[in-house]
């Protein structure tokens, strides 16, 4: 291969160059859009077959490896039969090719190399999308779990301070309303007179302490969480994994 037909072989390989560095650099910077991949892998295609055309002996069977790398393009282009479609077409193309310049065992033996190579990565090319797809999922499905944990975990504090908004108002609001009142008799009353309602509001605020000593103690109670119930359920139903929990006694069960 000489003249003409060199400049042409390296321009095509030039252009398949530049096609397959676009198509490597679009997917690791951002999601390859699908008319994007149809011109790319078009462009691969038609410089690929350029190339195989020009060539002779055995740098053709050297250089039919680029149709592995176009059709490990095929998937994300199109559907599962598509895909199956373009190999077969892909195939008979290239042993069009060869049966234009080899013998028929050359043509079988190539053929069905190239072939089976075609497959795999086609299928190889396939299951990377679709575990691709499948932990896109996964990080939505994750999202949207840690999105409802914390909308539980805001109502869970919203139900708790209102519980404890009512417990504060149910043990401390007659004290204070009697209080109130009480204070008030005293300041108008005459200053010998006003030691007994005094003497009352203090005893008031003696029983509104009690209150709030009482509520206080019910609410640390309360708050002991048993995180071994919580992590008991997570040890059961793991598959063939066998789970062992030791964890001390809660601190519920040691409050009673």
């Amino acid at each position: 291969m000489g003249g003409p037909q060199a400049y042409a072989w390296l321009a095509a390989f030039a252009v398949f160059g530049v096609a397959l560095l676009a198509d490597l650099g679009m997917r690791m910077v951002l999601d390859q859009s699908r008319t994007a991949a149809i011109w790319i892998f078009c462009v691969l295609l038609v410089s690929a077959f350029v190339m195989l055309t020009l060539v002779s002996g055995l740098s053709k069977y050297a250089q039919s490896g680029i149709l592995i790398l176009v059709a490990a393009r095929l998937p994300r282009i199109t559907s599962e039969r598509g895909t199956w479609v373009a190999v077969a077409a892909l195939e008979l193309v290239w042993l069009a090719i060869l049966a234009s310049q080899e013998s028929v065992w050359a043509v079988l033996g190539s053929g069905s190399a190239i072939a089976a190579a075609m497959v795999y990565s086609v299928g190889f090319a396939r299951q990377s999308l679709r575990e691709c797809a499948d932990r896109t999922a996964l990080a939505l499905a994750n999202a949207e779990l840690s999105a409802s944990r914390e909308l539980l975990a805001e109502n869970s504090r919203a139900a708790e301070r209102l519980r404890i908004s009512r417990d504060i108002h149910d043990a401390l609001g007659h004290h204070l309303a009697a209080l109130s009142i009480q204070l008030d008799v005293a300041s108008r009353r005459p200053p010998d007179l006003a030691m007994q309602d005094i003497r009352e509001a203090h005893a008031i605020t003696r029983l509104m302490l009690s209150d709030v000593r009482d509520v206080v103690g019910t609410l640390r109670r309360e708050a002991c969480t048993d995180a071994v119930a919580l992590i008991r359920p997570l040890c059961r139903n793991i598959g063939d994994l066998s789970i062992r929990l030791d964890a001390p006694e809660c601190c519920a069960s040691r409050a009673r």
